[in-house]
């Protein structure tokens, strides 16, 4: 009488032979493979069941702003794909209606650390723009963005650019990517607030921007003395 064969047995079984072995060595790297996405597929769904419920934020309004920055690494990632799924249903909704879409990317070298969010944004500078999007990136820390495969896809694509006083390596990375010569140079080399240089197509401008005190410069102001000045005001 043949013995019944388990599931186990018979994938030892199979492994026997050369062919055997290659067949059971895919089988196995798909199925860890498959289990390694569980935790993310497990997080999304969680996370939808969570931004399916109605919302205390107007989403329609001409002002949203999305904070990341209290999620831990994998989290944010699926959160910035949800953001990003927003931001172009956003794009295309504005479009149809004859509205540009202004977008802001702080801390954009965090950002392109993922590769399918890095992907992402150079599909925005290279079709999104053509929908009315005007997508702008800030970051302080140049050698992490230019340590990205894509943005060289993305300074392609970029129009305009303001570069304020930077660190001397990072001056030495900005030179041979952007071309900009020892005389300019000198504008972003030990520069004032608001002092530095403008890019704006084939042409260089440095520029000085005294930004007049008072009620905006209060709500845009992120130096420490001038916080410190706010609260024993208060």
């Amino acid at each position: 009488m043949e013995q019944k064969r388990t599931g186990l047995s018979y994938v030892f079984t199979l492994a026997k032979g050369e062919r055997g072995k290659l067949g059971v060595g895919m089988l196995l790297a798909v199925l860890c493979s498959a289990l390694s996405l569980i935790p993310y597929l497990v997080v999304y769904q969680i996370l939808l069941l969570i931004i399916q419920n109605p919302t205390n934020v107007n989403l329609n309004s001409r002002v949203v702003c999305f904070v990341l920055k209290g999620m831990g690494e994998n989290l944010r990632k699926i959160a910035m794909h949800i953001t990003n799924d927003f931001v172009t249903s956003a794009v295309g909704n504005n479009f149809k209606n004859g509205v540009a879409t202004w977008c802001y990317f702080d801390e954009f070298h965090i950002l392109l650390r993922d590769p399918l969010t890095a992907s992402y944004f150079v599909t925005v500078w290279k079709m999104l723009r053509k929908q009315g999007c005007v997508p702008s990136a800030l970051t302080q820390n140049v050698k992490d963005l230019l340590a990205s495969r894509e943005i060289e896809n993305i300074l392609d694509n970029t129009d305009f650019m303001v570069l304020l006083s930077q660190a001397q390596s990072d001056r030495a990375i900005l030179a041979k990517q952007l071309g900009i010569s020892e005389h300019q140079l000198s504008y972003i080399t030990h520069s004032n607030s608001g002092e530095g240089l403008l890019f704006y197509g084939n042409v260089t401008i440095p520029f000085v921007d005294r930004f007049p005190r008072g009620e905006i410069y209060d709500l845009l102001t992120t130096r420490p003395e001038d916080l410190a000045h706010e609260r024993t005001d208060e």
